[in-house]
């Protein structure tokens, strides 16, 4: 028995339908982010391939007819279009389809995608969504509780899982309980015999303040619009991370003896307004004079020399405009997984 391919066609047919009708939501990459992986079967895969290359194309009005010719230059594709019925599934779809219930239909559709996505990763989603049900009455029960959950809510799900299993190995690390006063000997003399204190920060008030960049501790700076609070934080982090920089005193390279990982997120500054500043504190060379093409010769080669120390340098850089809180957690969690970072601005 052929495996069961975890889709919705009818939902396919209705997302294909509508983009033939409205095309331009293929720009919509913030609503609507259809990709091939969307269709699991080849005709439906040469349908959207066309639709797709047609709007490219700059053509606006996409008809069964467009998609006919369009494929009609390619004799393997073609011959799969027509196999499967052609131009008369897609005059048949074109008649069935609802545009005006596209986003319905493209939240299906997309449901399907992450439960295929799983699956291709070896996560179990049997508990989202179980092919070997053969009960019509757990079948359905189960279909409807599908419909009616989202994608996010199938995340949250997935990813709570992954959570449990972290906890069971984790939990005896991270969480203890203990009466108030066990353990404390141990931690006075810790502090009387090494002073608590993290990573140096550009600033020695600041350091003062809050004894350096801790571990496991948020600092929040505020301040009016333009007084300098990205440019404080990521001086912060280059004195974290940076582990050689130019000493404008002594006329040389000096090691700083910075080791931390770090992270800077941007949600208002372009790249160039963050990567230029981080450029000139290693080369100590002025940023005016950089934007204003004034550098002498020696100046620009501290700043080649620059670049090659933070290309060595553990320091990532996230650029976010148009956001919400979920794009930050993302971004955060995917750097501190894949990067082990240590410190965020």
């Amino acid at each position: 028995m052929a495996k069961q391919i975890l889709q919705d066609k009818k939902s396919i047919i209705h997302v294909l339908a509508g983009l033939m009708a409205k095309p331009e939501l293929l720009k919509n990459t913030r609503e609507y982010k259809i990709t091939i992986a969307d269709f699991p079967e080849r005709f439906h895969k040469l349908v959207f391939g066309a639709i797709n290359n047609l709007f490219e194309q700059g053509i606006e009005q996409i008809t069964p007819v467009s998609i006919d010719g369009y494929l009609s230059n390619m004799p393997a594709q073609y011959l799969t279009f027509n196999d499967n019925g052609g131009l008369d599934y897609l005059y048949k779809m074109e008649e069935i389809g609802e545009p005006s219930n596209f986003d319905m239909y493209y939240n299906q559709v997309k449901k399907y995608s992450f439960l295929r996505s799983c699956a291709a990763n070896g996560i179990d989603v049997s508990d989202l969504y179980d092919t070997t049900l053969v009960d019509i009455k757990e079948t359905e029960k189960q279909q409807e509780v599908f419909d009616s959950i989202t994608l996010e809510e199938m995340m949250n799900h997935i990813e709570s899982k992954l959570v449990d299993i972290k906890d069971d190995f984790l939990s005896d690390k991270d969480n203890k309980g203990s009466h108030m006063s066990d353990n404390l000997k141990a931690i006075v003399q810790q502090k009387m015999e090494k002073p608590t204190y993290g990573a140096g920060l550009a600033s020695g008030y600041y350091n003062a303040v809050t004894r350096a960049a801790r571990l496991r501790k948020v600092y929040l700076v505020s301040g009016s619009s333009g007084s300098g609070k990205s440019r404080f934080a990521l001086a912060n982090m280059l004195a974290i991370c940076v582990p050689e920089k130019w000493n404008s005193k002594t006329k040389q390279w000096e090691k700083t003896g910075a080791r931390g990982r770090c992270l800077f997120v941007s949600t208002e500054l372009e790249e160039d307004e963050i990567k230029i500043p981080a450029l000139c504190y290693i080369a100590d060379v002025s940023e005016y004079k950089l934007q204003n093409a004034k550098l002498d010769d020696e100046e620009k080669e501290r700043l080649m020399k620059a670049i090659e120390v933070l290309e060595k340098t553990p320091f990532w850089f996230e650029e976010l405009h148009d956001f919400d809180l979920a794009d930050i957690e993302h971004v955060i969690s995917k750097n501190v997984t894949k990067n082990g970072v240590q410190y965020i601005a």
